[in-house]
């Protein structure tokens, strides 16, 4: 899965770019340029923490979806 693949996922869920960039510290300029496909070759710092923040974003709608059905 690739950085855009990612944010593409988590913008499709309703997360704005803003709110990304300040989840994972990578700046909404280039969490902009990835989506346009500007910046192809994400540090592994940058993919980790986009991975990271979909598998905590991912683990929060289960809770809530687990959550609205007691």
């Amino acid at each position: 899965m690739e950085a855009k693949e990612i944010i593409d996922l988590l913008t499709g869920d309703g997360m704005t770019q803003e709110r990304i960039a300040k989840a994972t510290g990578i700046g909404q300029p280039t969490i902009s340029k990835i989506v346009r496909g500007q910046v192809g070759d994400v540090s592994s710092r940058r993919y980790r923490a986009l991975l990271s923040l979909l598998a905590t974003h991912k683990d929060s709608k289960v809770v809530t979806a687990e959550a609205n059905c007691n």
